[in-house]
């Protein structure tokens, strides 16, 4: 079952009520965001989102009945442990709802939006330090040379592999998450808040793999798919797996390079 850490996604022409307009920039001025239109009436002010963990944008706009919403796995930290998939995607989006800034219809999200970004997420739980692991990946790729992918150096902590194309921007990165989880920043310290003592046990020993795919034609790429399939509930539901499918590719692209 595909599992994503991140989903950025987009309707037009469904039902929404604004409840909380303090809690919104925009009415009466239209301001420009990073949504599929390049113009919305409403957006969610920052100093709002960072108070909800998980959600990274939510913005409308009225003219065309545009819905935009981009959250992670930290909004249901019951969830968290299995991310966002076919199984609970409903509960992620209902619990939009509960925050009380909108109201909107769940079902007919899900059924209709179009899927902007997403993280592709696996999560693998390994019998011993999992850095132990990370450092055999970073030694295993720092002695090999491939033609299509390389090495990002810029962070220590984890393993990120990238396309070596400027139009292509999708990677992949390895990292020890229980670190990522007890790290010293605002989000983590509210996660952990939230998190069970048994999540943190669990998280102690996994080594996640996660690709970036930030734009709909990599998703495409990635899933095999055209625009018209790339509906939310057509890629929850999917039996193709890019973090699997890209590790694939870049361990038969390896190569011993010459002494």
């Amino acid at each position: 079952m595909n599992r994503f850490d991140k989903v950025r996604a987009s309707v037009r022409g469904v039902s929404v009520e604004i409840l909380a307009p303090s809690f919104f920039e925009g009415k009466g001025g239209i301001v420009p965001v990073s949504c599929e239109s390049t113009y919305v009436n409403w957006k969610l002010k920052k100093e709002e989102r960072i108070k909800i963990i998980g959600l990274a944008d939510l913005c409308f706009n009225e003219t065309t009945g545009e819905l935009v919403l981009d959250f992670s796995g930290k909004l249901l930290p019951a969830e968290y442990r299995n991310l966002i998939n076919k199984d609970n995607i409903l509960k992620y989006l209902e619990y939009v709802n509960e925050l009380g800034l909108i109201r909107f219809n769940a079902k007919d999200f899900l059924q209709k939006s179009r899927v902007q970004a997403l993280h592709s997420t696996i999560d693998i739980q390994v019998e011993k330090d999992p850095d132990s692991y990370l450092t055999f990946l970073k030694n295993l790729v720092s002695k090999m040379e491939s033609k299509f992918w390389e090495r990002d150096y810029d962070n220590s902590r984890n393993l990120t592999i990238k396309r070596k194309t400027s139009t292509n921007k999708q990677s992949t990165t390895i990292y020890n998450k229980h670190k990522e989880l007890i790290r010293n920043n605002m989000e983590s310290a509210l996660l952990r808040e939230l998190l069970t003592p048994e999540d943190l046990e669990y998280f102690k020993l996994v080594l996640r793999f996660e690709q970036k795919l930030p734009k709909p034609a990599e998703i495409y790429q990635a899933f095999n798919i055209t625009s018209k399939d790339n509906s939310l509930l057509n890629i929850l539901h999917s039996d193709i797996y890019p973090v699997v499918n890209t590790l694939n590719t870049l361990f038969d692209s390896l190569e011993v390079p010459n002494a």
